[in-house]
């Protein structure tokens, strides 16, 4: 008795292994990605050949900007605006900057030298 049974499991167990062969033929995804080389990559600050730079909003909301150029420099200068996703702003006066970005739930201050060899990077942005 106990080898019938262990005969019909065996049986069992020996089709349900054979009728579950399955073949992995291919995957196929989309997704959509920033790749950028620098602090942070969801507000990208890029300087341009003339000294403006070029602020990116590469979030998913809103983000407010002020850009103003670091205390003790020679260059002065202020702005305020905000960006909508995927937007982007050239500001034009500094060549030592500050950026303070604020979003509902959070915010960022950095800050930055289009000069090469610039060492006004060490200074803080307070103002």
């Amino acid at each position: 008795m106990i080898r019938k049974i262990f005969g019909i499991l065996l049986i069992a167990l020996a089709l349900t292994i054979s009728g579950s062969a399955s073949t992995f033929r291919s995957y196929t995804a989309e997704r959509e990605i920033i790749v950028k080389i620098g602090n942070d990559p969801l507000i990208d600050v890029e300087c341009l050949k003339n000294g403006s730079v070029v602020i990116t909003n590469n979030m998913n909301v809103p983000v407010d900007f002020r850009v103003f150029c670091i205390p003790g420099t020679l260059c002065t200068g202020e702005e305020e605006f905000t960006l909508q996703p995927w937007d982007e702003k050239v500001v034009d006066f500094c060549l030592v900057y500050c950026v303070e970005a604020k979003w509902d739930g959070g915010g960022a201050k950095f800050k930055g030298c289009c000069i090469p060899h610039c060492h006004h990077h060490r200074r803080s942005c307070k103002g």
